[in-house]
């Protein structure tokens, strides 16, 4: 007579050379990552939903319209819709490109955060290039919905990916309608995330490309003496972008609970045997 099958959730069953394998290779997989690639790898991007202007830089001069604004300082801001005149949330779709979080996180619905500022500091100009420096703040991706990262699923709200900068720069020439808005050289950048590690990323990148710039990219002041110029003026513009690390193996999934379970197991048993043979060699002498 055949026995019913046991039902509830599949349970796993290991033996303990398989555990040492695991754990060995776990170790093999840490020493292989190395020091640090100098070469910088795209791993993730973001796109815009909808067409609309979804960032804003307010210059804290005065002035009517915008880019008659006049002042040194400014404010650089994401917003939910093209008109919203305060920071807000923007929809995106973002996307992974590297290692095993790239198939389950490919155009994911996203809310987008930018806030920075800068601070009494000039733009450079040199002819019709404009270089807008010392901007610092951070960006974030937060999902929409559930995310599902092999067995595990994250809730609403999970942060995708976040990077804290400091010193970027925003680079166009005088009128036109598009900039580019990156870390500069002597800034920084530092990426953290829920779902992604980068304990081997010792450097990294963002770039964010402002489209549709209204009204075009300008400077306040005149570069004269008694105008001197001072810090870029007032616009909105639709932002899409990527994030780059010095190594490709930089962004790896996090761990799940039963991956670390296995792995301290191994490593347990390896222990445990080792201390096993010291004894014998003891007894035996």
């Amino acid at each position: 007579m055949s026995q019913p099958r046991a039902s509830g959730r599949r349970q796993a069953r290991f033996s303990p050379a398989g555990a040492v394998r695991l754990a060995l290779s776990a170790a093999m997989i840490v020493l292989a990552a190395g020091p640090a690639q100098a070469v910088q790898s795209l791993f993730a991007t973001f796109t815009a939903v909808g067409g609309s202007r979804n960032v804003r830089l307010v210059n804290n001069g005065t002035g009517v319209p915008d880019n008659a604004s006049s002042g040194s300082s400014a404010s650089l801001y994401s917003t939910a819709t093209g008109t919203a005149n305060s920071f807000g949330v923007a929809n995106t779709r973002f996307s992974f490109l590297q290692g095993p979080l790239a198939a389950a996180v490919t155009s994911l619905p996203a809310w987008f955060e930018l806030n920075a500022s800068l601070v009494n500091t000039p733009a450079s100009v040199s002819g019709a290039d404009i270089v807008q420096g010392g901007v610092s703040g951070y960006f974030r991706f937060l999902s929409q919905g559930q995310v599902m990262i092999g067995t595990t699923t994250h809730a609403a709200g999970t942060e995708l990916l976040r990077g804290d900068f400091t010193l970027a720069t925003l680079t166009g020439q005088s009128g036109a309608t598009n900039a580019v808005f990156a870390n500069g050289l002597s800034g920084t950048i530092a990426y953290s995330s829920d779902l992604a590690g980068f304990d081997y990323a010792d450097a990294g990148a963002f770039q964010m490309n402002f489209a549709s710039i209204a009204s075009a990219l300008a400077v306040a002041g005149s570069g004269t003496v008694g105008d001197p110029y001072r810090a870029a003026r007032s616009f909105r513009a639709t932002a899409t972008g990527n994030f780059s690390a010095d190594n490709v193996g930089a962004v790896s999934a996090v761990p799940e609970p039963e991956t670390w379970a296995m792995l301290l197991a191994g490593f347990l048993l390896i222990g445990f045997q080792q201390r096993r043979r010291a004894r014998s060699v003891i007894i035996a002498g």
